[in-house]
């Protein structure tokens, strides 16, 4: 059979309600459920009240206004002082420069602001300008190898250097320190590094410097490493020969000096 025209689908059975309610629930709750019961109060809740509230804040008054500043009077004015620059009256003028030397009789002056140029005097024949003056340098009063000069020296010296370099050091120290301090300092030397020549060299270079010697016939270190013993005796006679015995001492060097001067002369007869 056919289905008669006019007729739409067949429809569905309703099962989300009465018509007319919207949103449509599906699967309503049989019981609604029961309310909670009110929670019991904590016994921690009942311990502590709750806090009383802050009285309210008392309104401070309003600071009192500044009195007024009182004016200050005014400022006295100074009259204005004229300007330097513009006032002419408030420098001299200059003064008016005058030749040097004055002029001789006759001759004329130059004009104003200008001056007299003067030819400078021709210097005097062989005149080659100032020399500083040099110090002379003199000879040693014994040579390096004149040993022979003083035999008992040269024997000390070739057997115990040390003893020789005592004495040369502690004239030439002017006795600040003792033959003996030095000469044992040149023995340890000479027996550890066999090199005593690093500190006998410079009592070479001073005693140079004391009397102005030639440095001869080479330069100190050198002659102290090559001819040690040699240079030792030069030195030795040199400040024999200059007034100074290193065999008895700096202070007996002294005092022998200081004798001599303060011997009064003899055979002298006042004439009355």
């Amino acid at each position: 059979m056919g289905r008669p025209t006019g007729e739409g689908p067949p429809k569905s059975p309703d099962v989300h309600g009465p018509p007319g309610t919207y949103p449509p629930t599906q699967n309503p709750p049989a019981n609604p459920p029961a309310a909670h019961p009110p929670q019991a109060t904590s016994p921690l809740q009942a311990a502590y009240p709750p806090p009383a509230a802050y009285p309210p804040q008392a309104a401070y008054p309003p600071p009192a206004a500044y009195p007024p500043q009182a004016a200050y009077p005014p400022q006295a004015t100074y009259p204005s002082q004229p300007s330097p620059i513009h006032n002419p009256e408030a420098y001299p003028p200059p003064p008016v420069p005058v030749a040097f030397p004055p002029p001789a009789q006759g001759e004329k002056l130059a004009p104003p602001g200008q001056f007299q140029h003067h030819a400078a005097s021709p210097a005097p024949q062989g005149y080659t300008g100032y020399a500083a003056p040099q110090a002379m340098v003199e000879p040693w009063t014994t040579g390096l190898f004149d040993c022979m000069d003083d035999p008992q020296n040269t024997l000390i010296t070739a057997l115990l250097p040390c003893f020789t370099y005592g004495q040369i050091s502690e004239i030439i120290d002017e006795g600040r320190s003792t033959c003996g301090s030095n000469g044992f300092m040149y023995g340890c030397i000479a027996c550890l590094i066999g090199m005593p020549c690093l500190i006998s060299c410079g009592y070479r270079t001073r005693l140079r410097a004391k009397y102005n010697l030639v440095e001869a016939p080479a330069p100190d270190w050198a002659t102290h490493c090559i001819f040690e013993c040699c240079a030792l005796c030069q030195e030795y006679r040199e400040l024999r020969n200059r007034g100074l015995d290193p065999e008895i001492g700096w202070h007996a060097n002294v005092a022998k000096n200081q004798g001599t001067a303060m011997t009064p002369p003899v055979n002298q007869r006042m004439n009355g």
